[in-house]
C-alpha cells in the first residue's frame, strides 16, 4: 500500500518538474530574437558587461539621436564591413578598436571609408603605411554613402571599441 502512494508522489513531483523545465526553456526560447537583436548599448555607454550599469548622468546616452546612430552604424557594419573586418581582431582587413585614435582626424577617417584610392593617391602617410601592412589588400569603396550614414558607422565602432573586459 505504501509503495503506491511514493510512485503517485514522484509522478506528480516529476511531472511539476517537468512543466516548470518546460515552460523555463519555452520563456527562453521566445525572448531570445529580442535578446540577440538588443545590444547591451548601455553597458557599452555605462560599464563593463561585468558590472551593473550604473546611472551616471555623464555617461547616459545623451539623446535618442545618439541611439539611433549607433543602431544605423550597427547595421551599416554587419551589412558592409563584418565581411572583412572584426572590432576587437584582425580578420581579413585590420581590427577597428580603436580606429579613431589611430587616423589624424575624424574627418580623414571618413575620406578613407568613402574612397581610400583617393587618400591613398593623396599620399597620406598612415593610409600608405596601412595598405603596405595589408599587402596591398584594397578596401570597398563606400562613395554611396552619406554623411550621416558614416558618422554612424564610425559612432558604432567608436562606442564598440571599449576594449573587451577580462576575466581575472
Amino acid at each position: 500500500m505504501l509503495l503506491p502512494r511514493v510512485f503517485h508522489s514522484l509522478a506528480i513531483i516529476l511531472t511539476v518538474l517537468t512543466a516548470v523545465v518546460v515552460s523555463g526553456f519555452a520563456f527562453v526560447v521566445t525572448h531570445e530574437k529580442e535578446w540577440r537583436e538588443e545590444p547591451a548599448l548601455e553597458y557599452i555607454v555605462m560599464g563593463s558587461c561585468f558590472e551593473e550599469p550604473q546611472f551616471n548622468a555623464a555617461n547616459a546616452i545623451a539623446s535618442e539621436a545618439l541611439k539611433e546612430a549607433y543602431y544605423q552604424g550597427e547595421e551599416l557594419f554587419e551589412a558592409n564591413c563584418y565581411g572583412c573586418h572584426r572590432i576587437h581582431t584582425d580578420w581579413t582587413g585590420p581590427k577597428l578598436e580603436g580606429v579613431t585614435e589611430r587616423w589624424a582626424s575624424r574627418e580623414l577617417l571618413k575620406q578613407w571609408i568613402r574612397n581610400n584610392q583617393a587618400v591613398l593617391a593623396s599620399g597620406n602617410k598612415y593610409a600608405k603605411a596601412l595598405y603596405e601592412e595589408w599587402n596591398g589588400s584594397v578596401m570597398t569603396n563606400f562613395s554611396w554613402m552619406e554623411d550621416e550614414q558614416v558618422e554612424a558607422l564610425v559612432t558604432y565602432i567608436e562606442l564598440n571599441s571599449e576594449p573587451i573586459p577580462v576575466a581575472d
